[in-house]
């Protein structure tokens, strides 16, 4: 009878050990869904921020001024390879980026002179959440 006894204390031991066990997993699993959603809108976050950077100057009456500001942004941005990269009207960029008054992309087609007197109208295009070609016309 006494080793009965010990047997089945030592068997509720095992169960309370194994339903501990379970409650701690369901617990973690729980947990990292929410760390999950958190790492996710960060990166939304981050992609927010970068976009901000160029589609402040979106729109259908964007002045010289304006235009030429925005190219500045994409040669700085382009400048740093861990940055996403940004095409002007679907064109790479050569290495040494676009003059400010010139928009001449690597193929030579599609080129852009600013002129002071012109309204320009700017899209972004997206992929993936992230600006990636910017179209410039007059």
């Amino acid at each position: 009878m006494e080793n009965a006894s010990k047997a089945l204390i030592i068997a509720g031991a095992i169960l309370i050990s194994i339903l501990l066990i379970t409650v701690g997993i369901m617990i973690f699993q729980s947990s990292s869904g929410l760390f999950n959603t958190a790492k996710s809108s960060m990166s939304d976050q981050e992609k927010n921020m970068f976009n901000q950077k160029f589609t402040m100057y979106e729109g259908t009456k964007a002045t010289a001024a304006e235009v030429k500001e925005l190219i500045r942004a994409i040669n700085s941005n382009n400048a740093d390879a861990s940055n996403p990269q940004i095409k002007i009207n679907n064109k790479d960029i050569p290495a040494g980026g676009y003059s400010t008054t010139t928009i001449t992309p690597a193929s030579g087609s599609n080129t852009i002179t600013i002129q002071n007197a012109v309204q320009y109208t700017i899209e972004c295009e997206t992929q993936d959440g992230v600006v990636s070609n910017i179209k410039i016309s007059t």
